[in-house]
């Protein structure tokens, strides 16, 4: 058993001297440390010599009350009686080095609550030292970190404020006139065409006018005829045409009346398909020539703009091309080709023809309308031929096949809906959508919105012809018309003539909104608003027609109407933005 006597480490003493140094030592160690009075037992030859303790200075230095008597040297073991087991010095040690103990802690407690330095150093029951930092520090930094976080919170409730209000002015309450257009005519505010049941009103309704019957792709991409004043709703919303005539006199296939179709080296059937009510009709490549196209018989046609469509549809052919061409000469001709793999289409044009443009329209079940336009300076006779086409120029087989529903050719830039012919050409009349100036539109300012689709827009060469039409208007005049130009581009006009500027930002299904107020009209297309303003005379006519005048037909709308709203008042730029 290890005894406890204090022995660690070696001394050093000298002759004479009552110092003694010490090595590896711990002679102020409050726990078993050397204090005065007790006995410094070193060995000196073979006898024992016993020396009281004076004093201690540190871990490695104490003072004897007596010097050594013996030989100087270094390196020497030694003993200490600190205490005695079960002795009262024993227990008066361990008090006093108790006591140290806490009282070491207790100083290290009250720095770390008083201390205003960065941080203080303290020393552990083990003895290793910590750096920790004062509490007053702690609430110092703690109070700063409050303070940012308030700083922060209030941000955050200024911009949640701010958003609430951005929200609150964005907001647009319930329009004065509302009419969806997708699927009815029918008003869910705003007055127009009533509908009774006794004197009870249960409906009102935007009024249509159609002095004939009309074509359209129904929602179920279904090719199907709307009778006299029925509306026309394709997917996009209302369909709004101005007049056109289809020059052709057979227009579609049915295996006997053929007198405007012409095939050349095709074999030709007619065939039933679901989506339409009439015979469609199919052609291949002979197996034995590389020539393979049929034509549409040539139409007198006077000085101006022409285009010639066909809806067609893979049925192996791989391609296909439609041509508008001067029968006169092979070489004057304006010419789309449609890959139905790729969906991919090219223009060509050649001759006198001019301002020559074309496209391809994708209807649903693989149907694509291809279409080619262009301007001839002079009368000629206008023929339209669709090609089958194979990437391979040798001689086909019957499965290199189109399928081709209809041809039309008409007196127009682009192409309008089909115009069904069967002996004669034949005539479709313009779309006439209606309501009321009265209770509509007020004398005060107003605002109106609209979606607005135009098919062939951003789908033709940028030099076709722009048109125009007319938003809100009646017989005696118009009070607000927009324009679409080919390349995109929108422009309002107060009454008849002084355009607004022009606003860049016109795509397909964009929110078209202008505000009428007491300085003028402005215009707004996608959220941006047009440079500049123009006056507007009012009161309006009595009749808003969509899309069009009520008299002449030059200016009309060829597309889409749809959600068509009217609020009583004057909106604000921050009101109109999120209209898009």
């Amino acid at each position: 058993m290890a005894g406890v006597w204090k022995r660690d480490g070696t001394v050093a003493v000298t002759n004479g001297n009552k110092k003694v140094t010490g090595t590896g030592t711990t002679f102020a160690d409050t726990k078993n440390g050397v204090a005065k009075g007790h006995l410094f037992c070193i060995t000196s030859g073979t006898s024992v010599d016993f020396y009281e303790v004076d004093y201690v200075v540190s871990n490695t230095e104490l003072y004897l009350v007596q010097a050594y008597r013996g030989t100087t040297a270094t390196g020497k073991a030694y003993e200490v009686i600190t205490t005695f087991s079960d002795s009262v010095p024993e227990f008066a040690r361990r008090l006093t080095a108790t006591l140290s103990a806490y009282q070491q802690q207790s100083d290290a407690f009250q720095a770390l609550l008083t201390s205003t330095a960065t941080t203080i150093e303290v020393t552990a029951p083990d003895g290793t030292k910590q750096t920790l930092i004062p509490w007053k520090r702690v609430t110092s930094e703690g109070e700063g970190q409050a303070a940012r976080a308030k700083t922060e919170a209030d941000k955050a409730q200024a911009a949640a404020s701010l958003a609430v209000n951005v929200v609150r002015d964005a907001a647009m309450p319930l329009p004065d006139v509302w009419a969806p257009l997708s699927d009815s005519l029918r008003l869910l505010t705003g007055h127009g065409r009533e509908v009774k049941v006794g004197d009870d009103v249960v409906g009102r309704y935007v009024t249509l006018a159609r002095a004939t019957a009309g074509w359209f792709f129904d929602k179920n991409g279904t090719l199907r005829q709307a009778a006299v004043n029925e509306p026309r709703f394709e997917m996009e919303g209302i369909l709004v045409e101005g007049p056109s005539t289809n020059l052709h006199k057979f227009s579609w296939f049915d295996g006997t009346n053929r007198a405007d179709q012409v095939p050349y080296n095709l074999n030709y059937t007619a065939m039933a398909d679901p989506g339409f009510s009439f015979t469609v009709g199919r052609f291949s490549r002979d197996a034995t020539v590389a020539t393979h196209t049929f034509v549409n018989r040539g139409v007198a046609a006077a000085a101006g703009a022409y285009c010639a469509c066909a809806l067609v549809k893979d049925a192996g052919a791989g391609s296909s091309e439609v041509w508008l061409r001067d029968q006169i000469s092979s070489n004057n001709y304006s010419r789309v080709n449609l890959n139905f793999q790729t969906g991919q289409f090219s223009h060509a044009m050649a001759g006198n023809f001019t301002q020559c443009s074309g496209g391809a329209i994708k209807k649903d079940n693989g149907w694509w309308l291809v279409w080619a336009a262009g301007t001839i300076p002079a009368d000629a006779t206008l023929q339209t031929q669709v090609y089958v086409k194979n990437s391979a120029a040798e001689a086909g087989s019957d499965a290199e096949a189109i399928l081709c529903a209809f041809t039309q050719i008409e007196a127009a830039s682009f192409p309008s809906s089909y115009i069904h012919t069967n002996g004669t050409a034949s005539t479709r009349a313009a779309d006439y959508p209606q309501l009321p100036t009265d209770r509509n539109i007020p004398t005060k300012p107003f605002t109106l919105s609209y979606q607005l689709n135009v098919p062939w827009l951003g789908k033709t060469a940028p030099n076709i012809a722009p048109r125009a039409f007319s938003i809100i208007g009646g017989a005696s005049g118009s009070s607000i018309e927009n324009s679409v130009y080919a390349d995109g581009g929108f422009g309002a006009f107060g009454g008849i003539s002084g355009a607004l500027a022009k606003v860049n930002a016109f795509t397909n299904r964009s929110i078209v909104v202008c505000v009428v107020s007491d300085a003028g009209l402005t215009a707004h297309v996608g959220g941006l608003k047009a440079v500049g303003s123009q006056g507007l005379n009012r009161p309006c006519g009595p009749t808003i027609c969509l899309g069009g005048q009520l008299s002449g037909s030059t200016r009309h709308l060829y597309g889409h109407i749809r959600d068509l709203k009217i609020w009583h008042f004057e909106a604000s730029d921050a009101q109109i933005k999120p209209l898009r």
